[in-house]
């Protein structure tokens, strides 16, 4: 029973890849139709990211291009020591996050890790399971 469900899903893996190619294949020439008339639009609209919509076609094409901002973590310091040594408050104008690497945490003490274990919280990830012929 096990064997014969693992042949299966290695079947399915298969499916699944082959799939997937073809999906890709497909998602590229969606990609080249749309891409003149959804960068003209965007241009119309002075709008780099965000929501756009446009008819191609005689279909109407929503596309979404979300915002992704990365802050250099240095220069965020740095600015809110500055803030800080000018008599502002900092969390004023920015959040902050704590947090400690694993490979810090095993590096800790005991007495380190008692004090910091409050506010640790372990969740898992989904398992992973393999399988091999014995």
């Amino acid at each position: 029973m096990l064997q014969q469900l693992i042949q299966d899903k290695k079947n399915a893996v298969l499916n699944l890849e082959s799939a997937k190619e073809v999906l890709a294949g497909i998602n590229n020439q969606i990609n080249e139709l749309i891409a003149a008339p959804i960068q003209e639009i965007r241009t119309a609209q002075n709008k780099e990211t965000g929501t756009v919509n446009v008819n191609i076609s005689g279909i109407l094409v929503k596309h979404i291009l979300p915002k992704q901002i990365k802050w250099d973590q240095k220069i965020l310091k740095e600015t809110a020591l500055r803030i800080k040594e000018s008599g502002g408050n900092p969390s004023d104008y920015m959040d902050s996050t704590y947090k400690i690497s694993e490979k810090k945490w095993a590096a800790f003490s005991p007495q380190i890790q008692a004090a910091f274990m409050p506010a640790r919280t372990i969740k898992t990830g989904t398992a992973k399971v393999e399988f091999q012929e014995a």
